[in-house]
């Protein structure tokens, strides 16, 4: 009985040996390049985003007028034509698991 113990404790000291910090997974990362896109008010060619993470599926969110696009590890973005003709200001904000998302105007 006493050498069922004494493995039994020793067991648990294995397994519960390991620091916390062994034991969590790296922080999510995300880094968006270039933070800006500058497009003119019509006829525009598409701009390449570059998106650094180590999570597998990022996401984002573009508004409406901006159209945008996965490929790879790239975020291809390009604008509807303003026939308005006043300046437009939008947002992209890309998201990759607990990392803070990177708003990229």
């Amino acid at each position: 009985m006493k050498g069922k113990i004494l493995i039994a404790a020793a067991a648990a000291l294995v397994l519960f040996s390991c620091t916390e910090k062994e034991m969590e997974s790296p922080a999510d990362t995300l880094e968006v390049t270039p933070a800006t896109l500058d497009f003119g008010w019509k006829n525009n060619e598409p701009k390449t985003l570059t998106v650094k993470t180590n999570v597998e599926d990022w996401d984002f969110s573009a508004d409406g007028w901006i159209e945008a696009t996965v490929e790879g590890g790239n975020l291809v973005v390009n604008v509807t034509d303003n026939e308005e003709y006043e300046e437009r200001t939008g947002k992209i904000l890309v998201m990759a698991g607990n990392a803070k998302p990177v708003r990229v105007e």
